[in-house]
């Protein structure tokens, strides 16, 4: 305690719980001794001067009647204060988390494009065209995969959101008692609501039959106590009140419905909700970033195919330097079939005239020079060694000025 014993019964005796603290008053209580412990103290007539530190104090404390009832009292009082502080912020982030999803018509809205959704795909079968749908469902979005990577059923319902109203996708922000009430069990605050109400009875009643100074001691704080009680109880009425009303909203049991259920399941798809927008966001940045990646593809493919069709002045072909096969390949290049050239032209000036039936295709000097050769008669082949020359033969030829000519000649 840092403080000598004499002081701390001084305290206890004045009622100045509050300079003791509720920590070291419970701490009192496990040391203080037993009936039979404190009638041997009570009943030693020596020396207390011999006695030990403990002895002395709790010497000191049997001279104050009701000791350890008084103690245990400014223990309560203590300790009430100290759990108001986080039951009524509690009950107060129940109570308008509770009302905030019954209100928020964001909220209402999202939950309607989460149901048209879900007919959609279970058109066909048992569950389509259904007129609502378990809460737990919300968490399930995830779960129900696209064709496209990396998105679900929430994404899509967070897109949908976005094309029809933009402010939808803020009911997260809107929602702030949410995160507080899905910490808050209903169960627990209503156990320690009812253990305090317990205490605070039994220590009014104490108070008449301790004393009249312990009961002017605790008097004030007994009346605040006594009012505190009776709000948060009215409060778990009205908590109550709201349970029912949101079973019957979300159309479910109001036996089996609980709001820290709700609460849990409600706070955990705004964290999902969030993401999945920072999701859409990340993913309309890349497909924007390919989407221009395919566009300079694409304009610096048409740029060559226009550099191939109309090469640059400097890279022309010049027509009357090259040959002909240069120029066929410009012509491919510039996408034409064909070029006509105008200024060349083919023609035939001589043409021999060849009868394949008689020998007159050989000229003098090939009889002359060459007479081991064999010419095609009109069948087979024949020698020429063993036929003798004939003086008779005239060489047959005409000469024509295009090919036109020859033909009308044949």
């Amino acid at each position: 305690f840092k403080m000598p014993s004499d002081e701390i019964v001084q305290l206890i005796r004045d009622g100045a719980s509050d300079k003791i603290g509720a920590e070291k008053l419970r701490n009192l209580l496990k040391i203080l001794p037993y009936e039979d412990e404190a009638e041997k103290l009570k009943s030693f007539d020596g020396d207390k001067s011999k006695l030990g530190s403990a002895e002395k104090f709790i010497s000191s404390l049997l001279t104050i009647p009701y000791y350890k009832s008084r103690i245990e009292g400014f223990a309560v009082k203590e300790e009430f204060n100290t759990n108001m502080d986080w039951i009524k912020p509690a009950i107060e982030a129940v109570i308008d988390a509770a009302k905030e999803i019954k209100e928020n018509s964001h909220l209402h809205e999202l939950l309607y494009l989460v149901l048209i959704a879900g007919n959609y795909l279970n058109n066909g079968n048992y569950a389509g065209d259904a007129a609502g749908f378990k809460l737990s469902s919300l968490i399930k979005l995830t779960d129900t995969r696209a064709n496209k990577p990396r998105m679900n059923l929430l994404h899509f319902v967070i897109l949908q959101a976005e094309e029809k109203n933009p402010d939808l996708l803020n009911f997260p922000d809107e929602m702030r008692y949410l995160k507080d009430a899905s910490q808050a069990s209903i169960d627990n605050l209503t156990a320690d609501i009812k253990g305090l109400h317990e205490k605070i009875t039994k220590l009014s009643m104490q108070a008449e039959t301790i004393g009249v100074d312990f009961k002017q001691q605790m008097c004030d704080f007994l009346q605040l106590a006594t009012e505190d009680l009776t709000e948060l109880q009215e409060d778990l009425k009205d908590i109550e009140s709201l349970r029912l009303e949101l079973a019957d909203f979300f159309c479910e049991d109001p036996s089996s419905f609980k709001l820290e259920d709700s609460f849990s399941t409600l706070n955990t798809f705004c964290t999902r909700f969030k993401k999945a927008i920072s999701e859409n966001e990340h993913r309309k940045k890349v497909e924007e970033k390919q989407k221009e990646r395919q566009t300079q593809k694409e304009l610096e493919r048409r740029k060559q195919i226009q550099e191939e069709v109309n090469p640059p002045q400097d890279q022309k072909i010049d027509h009357g330097s090259e040959n002909i096969v240069d120029l066929l390949l410009a012509d491919v290049r510039s996408g034409f079939a064909s070029r006509r050239s105008g200024e060349s032209s083919s023609s035939v000036t001589k043409v021999r005239k060849v009868n394949l039936d008689s020998n007159e295709n050989i000229t003098p000097d090939a009889k002359s020079t060459a007479p081991d050769s064999f010419v095609r008669q009109g069948y087979g082949r024949k020698s020429l060694r063993r036929r003798k020359p004939d003086r008779n033969d005239d060489d047959s030829e005409s000469t024509c000025s295009s090919l036109e000519d020859a033909m009308e000649t044949d």
